[in-house]
């Protein structure tokens, strides 16, 4: 019942659905237009384990198994405050990200940059990585460790190019969009009632009644005061009243007699004009 009278409701008002419509897509492309567009960038960098590390043969790649530990304490010293600090002072509107590379379990950290622009977002991209060898050594050196103890970082993979990231702002076109249809549909809904409200308010309550006027009196139905004088419609209404005369009987008598009795106020008068 509710969805049928806002249906109703709707197709009633469809001018006012039609310009909030319009209202909303103007301020939804406003919005789009004016929203930032962000780039994104992204690279990997591979803790390697020292040689001491390395039992048997000479691959490394074979005991990167224990370098979990050391790489969680690299990803937290590149996403402290010192060093997120030197890439903010250059770049203020760029932000950047060190995480452990979801896609495999190895010692792998991967660095993801977002900025205004994508020339702004490589050049962080490029600082970042290149940071990571001065932290690892930073680290390393603060427990003083032995050249052949040290573990070492080997870069993996770097974008050569930013992409653009709408996202943002699409989200910003649906979010706008769906607020401004639903708002359109329940500020017509309450406007139509009270447009329908205002509209039985202003009806008289006999609608469609045609209205009778009350008939006004004509001037042959009074009586003009003075001597003798009787109106037209009262003398009608006396004759009305006169029967047969009966045989044997006078006329005069039996028509004043009836006029005494019917019209008391003017008897008087009627026998008096009767007489001889």
């Amino acid at each position: 019942m509710f969805l049928r009278d806002l249906y109703d409701s709707l197709r009633r008002r469809w001018y006012i659905v039609a310009a909030g419509i319009l209202i909303t897509a103007a301020i939804a492309g406003l919005a789009y237009g004016q929203s930032p567009v962000k780039y994104e960038a992204s690279g990997s960098v591979a803790l390697v384990p020292p040689a001491t590390a390395v039992i048997s043969g000479d691959n490394p790649f074979l005991y990167m198994g224990g370098l979990e530990q050391a790489l969680g304490v690299l990803i937290v010293k590149l996403n402290s405050p010192e060093v997120q600090h030197k890439v903010s002072d250059n770049f203020p509107d760029t932000e950047y990200t060190a995480v452990r590379e979801p896609s495999t379990n190895g010692p792998i950290v991967r660095i993801s940059v977002s900025g205004p622009n994508a020339t702004e977002t490589l050049s962080v991209l490029r600082q970042v990585l290149g940071s990571v060898p001065e932290n690892l050594t930073s680290l390393q050196d603060a427990l003083n460790l032995s050249a052949a103890s040290r573990m070492t970082s080997l870069p993996l993979s770097q974008d050569d190019e930013a992409v653009a990231n709408g996202s943002g702002r699409s989200r910003t076109l649906l979010a706008l969009a769906a607020v401004g249809i639903a708002g359109t549909v329940i500020l017509t809904g309450q406007l139509d009632k009270v447009l329908l409200r205002r509209r039985r308010d202003g009806v008289p309550p006999n609608v469609g009644e045609p209205s009778v006027k009350p008939a006004s009196p004509r001037k042959e139905d009074f009586v003009v005061e003075g001597p003798r004088h009787v109106g037209a419609g009262a003398a009608g209404r006396r004759n009305r009243t006169h029967g047969p005369t009966r045989a044997g009987s006078g006329a005069g008598t039996n028509s004043n007699s009836r006029l005494t009795d019917e019209d008391p106020a003017h008897g008087r008068e009627h026998v008096d004009a009767a007489k001889p």
